[in-house]
């Protein structure tokens, strides 16, 4: 069964991006994968409307996730997004908490993102 919308998975470190992509495909999501934050721009201003959520690791080069959601949520307001995190203490997303959005310790199992994937994007 394929998942309506588009995964835009966000990750620098490309053992990990692929091994996410993979679990999320075996699960029926279709995925767009980026490096970076510029990247996950590109992906999405070339079609805003597929893109169903974000997912988007906190720690990356440049910008980080927080910053990568607001931008995100400029061009599309209310699109839900899940940080991925490795840091124990909570990350500032103020402004960002409520529906639509969630964090996610890793690592994380890929039938427990699957499931807060679709919870999100229901």
């Amino acid at each position: 069964m394929t998942v309506q919308g588009l995964v835009l998975l966000t990750e620098d470190d490309m053992l990990v991006r692929e091994t996410i992509a993979d679990l999320l495909e075996l699960d029926g999501f279709q995925v767009a994968k980026a490096c970076n934050a510029d990247e996950a721009m590109t992906i999405l201003e070339a079609d805003p409307q597929s893109v169903a959520i974000l997912v988007t690791d906190l720690s990356m080069p440049g910008e980080n996730g927080i910053a990568l959601v607001k931008r995100v949520r400029g061009l599309r307001p209310g699109l839900p997004a899940i940080i991925l995190t490795g840091v124990t203490e909570e990350p500032p997303c103020a402004g960002l908490e409520g529906r639509g959005f969630c964090v996610l310790r890793k690592p994380v199992l890929g039938d427990d993102l699957a499931q807060h994937i679709k919870r999100l994007i229901a």
